[in-house]
């Protein structure tokens, strides 16, 4: 009961790690830049017509958050 069975917390305020992956959920893209994770996101789906790309922020703990 190290952690007393809670998860892991998101940390909103750290230097954070971002990874992109298409609509099978294969990973496209592992960066540290936000706005280079979000172009990259954003332009795949626009070109792609909406097949589902992503992007997950995750922190220095591991834990992981989809940003849509």
């Amino acid at each position: 009961q190290y952690f007393n069975d809670e998860p892991h917390k998101f940390i909103h305020n750290c230097k954070h790690t971002y990874e992109v992956f298409n609509g099978q959920g294969e990973l496209q893209l592992k960066t540290k830049k936000f706005n280079l994770a979000c172009d990259t996101a954003g332009s795949a789906e626009y070109l792609k017509k909406g097949t589902g790309w992503y992007v997950e922020a995750i922190d220095t703990n591991g834990t992981r958050k989809n940003l849509g």
